[in-house]
C-alpha cells in the first residue's frame, strides 16, 4: 500500500514531468521550424559591408529549404530604386551571380543586394520587369516591389 508522503512524491513527480514536457514543446518546435525555414545568405559579398571600385560585383552565397513553387531572386537597390537581378539557380547547396551591375559606374555610392523568396506572381513581376529593360534602355528600377516577396538576407557594397 502507498503511504500519504508516497502519494504526494508520486504527485509531484508527475507534475514535474508534465512540466517539463510543456516547457520543452516550443523548444522543439522552434528547432522544427528554423530547420525547415527557407534559408539563403551571402558569402561573398561577405556581408554586413563590402567595398568595391568595379563597376560590377560577383555575389554567390548558399541556400536551403527553398519550396519547390518558390524561386531565390538576387534584387539590387540602388538610389532609391529596385533592380531585380535575376533567379539565383541553387546547385548544392549554393548560388552564384557574375557581373551584378552596381548603378552607374562612374558614380560612387551605396548599394544593397538582397536575396528574396518569391511566389509565382512576384517571379512573373521581376521577369516583366527584365523585359521591359531589355527593350528600354532608359527604363528604371522599380519604384516599390510586390507585396508578398520575404527577405532572406542582404549586404551592402560600397563603392569608392
Amino acid at each position: 500500500m502507498w503511504s500519504r508522503a508516497d502519494k504526494i512524491n508520486l504527485t509531484i513527480a508527475l507534475v514535474a514531468a508534465v512540466a517539463a514536457l510543456v516547457a520543452a514543446v516550443p523548444v522543439v518546435k522552434g528547432f522544427w521550424l528554423d530547420w525547415r525555414r527557407p534559408q539563403s545568405s551571402f558569402s561573398n559579398p561577405s556581408a554586413p559591408q563590402h567595398n568595391t571600385t568595379a563597376a560590377t560585383i560577383d555575389a554567390e552565397g548558399t541556400a536551403a529549404n527553398l519550396p519547390a513553387d518558390n524561386d531565390l531572386w538576387l534584387v539590387v537597390r540602388s538610389d532609391g530604386l529596385w533592380y531585380p537581378i535575376g533567379i539565383c539557380t541553387v546547385n548544392d547547396g549554393g548560388w552564384s551571380f557574375e557581373d551584378v551591375p552596381l548603378g552607374n559606374p562612374k558614380e560612387k555610392g551605396q548599394y544593397t543586394l538582397y536575396l528574396y523568396l518569391t511566389g509565382p506572381a512576384e517571379t512573373g513581376d521581376f521577369a516583366d520587369f527584365q523585359t521591359r529593360q531589355a527593350n528600354d534602355e532608359s527604363a528604371t528600377g522599380l519604384k516599390s516591389l510586390p507585396p508578398g516577396l520575404r527577405v532572406l538576407d542582404h549586404a551592402v557594397v560600397t563603392r569608392a
